[in-house]
């Protein structure tokens, strides 16, 4: 949905490339199958047949621990001498007033909704709450963002932050922070919102409201507590080994405290496969996880932001090289956002690295790569990128970096 939203934005500014699209347009329904059509390439019958061919046994049921060596699958019971959870999570929904009796929906229904919402109100200014506010902006849905946080995407590096929201109000999209939702009601067969933030009370309406709070961990019926598997709001306890509170059972993914990424989940997978079968167990380390939140323009991150930083006590250095003027962003059209590159000044490494733009998705990685090897940034700053690309301007931001903490280092000298 968001590469279809993507193309149709670069159709929509085919004249800036010197090209004629007369009559451009879509159909969203058609935008669904090609989703669903390469959800089932990645998953489905093709992950079965791997399985199989890795001598993997599937039993499709509904399952709960019967104790610690045994699970009940309808009524099947299957002994097992280990057991890894990875059961994920659904979508979280606030007690809001009126919210069940007016309708709506999450992410589970938006991904199928085959028509677009003329208009729609989107509790929520994370990832997900973005992602879609991108996709039916593209198309030219009127969205509304509602935040209780201070500012969207958070948890991001404020500067971050505030650019995205600058670029997203600049192509419409109207946003609310610091939004205390009171309740939610019919005006006139409309669905609206009253909520309350440092303006005073404010009323939206739209023809429909997607709730993207986030999600919470799925438990529900395994019958964990009957078993002593331990739980908290954020999910199964795990120790640094992946076990829960029964030695012989693991947890991995969204189903524990921690990130729920994609990336993560694979990671922890890996690690939890490992732990359950090997003598030598290896700690889970979250030290370098990269995130990327596919709005527009998109952004992506790893380590800590600015006030992390500060907060902690550490002396550091920043650096950001905008992407206005690289030759790429001229001939993508794409010259919106920026690198921000976070330096410890005494041990010279990268400890947060931060982007927003075109290809954030991929970038990103270069902080993941510096960051997990430990790669001064006196070493970074001299690797050699390749003119006309995006990757240009993180070269830049290291070279920028690098002098300034050189500069300060001779002045102190």
């Amino acid at each position: 949905m968001l590469a279809s939203a993507a193309a149709f934005r670069t159709l929509k500014k085919a004249a800036e490339f010197g090209l004629s699209t007369d009559g451009i347009g879509f159909d969203f329904s058609k935008i669904i199958d090609r989703k669903d059509w390469i959800v089932s390439q990645i998953t489905g019958p093709r992950m079965r047949e791997y399985f199989k061919a890795q001598a993997i046994d599937i039993i499709d049921g509904t399952a709960s621990f019967k104790s610690a060596n045994e699970i009940d699958v309808d009524g099947r019971i299957i002994s097992f001498d280990k057991a890894v959870i990875a059961t994920g999570s659904t979508p979280f929904v606030p007690p809001i007033e009126g919210l069940d009796e007016v309708g709506y929906i999450t992410s589970n229904e938006a991904i199928n909704l085959r028509g677009l919402p003329e208009s729609i109100i989107i509790v929520g200014g994370s990832a997900v709450g973005l992602e879609f506010g991108t996709v039916y902006e593209s198309f030219g849905s009127q969205v509304t963002i509602v935040e209780l946080a201070p500012r969207i995407a958070s948890k991001e590096d404020a500067d971050i932050s505030h650019a995205l929201h600058n670029y997203m109000n600049s192509r419409g999209v109207t946003i609310y922070t610091d939004a205390r939702i009171k309740r939610a009601f019919l005006d006139n067969g409309v669905k609206a919102l009253s909520f309350e933030n440092p303006e005073g009370e404010i009323i939206v309406g739209a023809r429909e409201i997607l709730i993207a709070t986030g999600r919470r961990p799925l438990t529900d019926n395994l019958n964990l507590e009957n078993i002593g598997v331990e739980t908290g709001k954020k999910g199964i306890k795990v120790n640094k080994h992946l076990q829960t509170s029964i030695e012989n059972i693991y947890a991995a993914g969204d189903v524990i405290p921690g990130f729920q990424l994609a990336q993560a989940a694979a990671y922890e997978g890996d690690l939890v496969a490992l732990n359950a079968l090997s003598a030598n167990k290896v700690e889970v380390s979250f030290r370098v996880i990269p995130r990327v939140t596919w709005s527009y323009p998109e952004i992506a991150s790893v380590g800590i932001t600015e006030d992390e930083a500060r907060e902690k006590g550490i002396n550091y250095r920043i650096e950001k090289f905008t992407f206005s003027g690289l030759g790429r962003a001229f001939t993508d059209g794409e010259r919106l956002g920026f690198v921000k590159a976070i330096a410890d000044f005494d041990t010279g490494e990268i400890i947060g690295f931060h982007v927003i733009g075109h290809h954030a998705d991929e970038m990103i990685h270069e902080g993941v790569i510096a960051m997990q090897s430990r790669i001064k940034i006196s070493e970074l700053a001299q690797a050699i990128h390749c003119e006309l690309t995006m990757s240009e301007g993180v070269g830049n931001a290291f070279i920028d970096l690098d002098e300034l903490i050189h500069q300060e280092r001779r002045m102190a000298a």
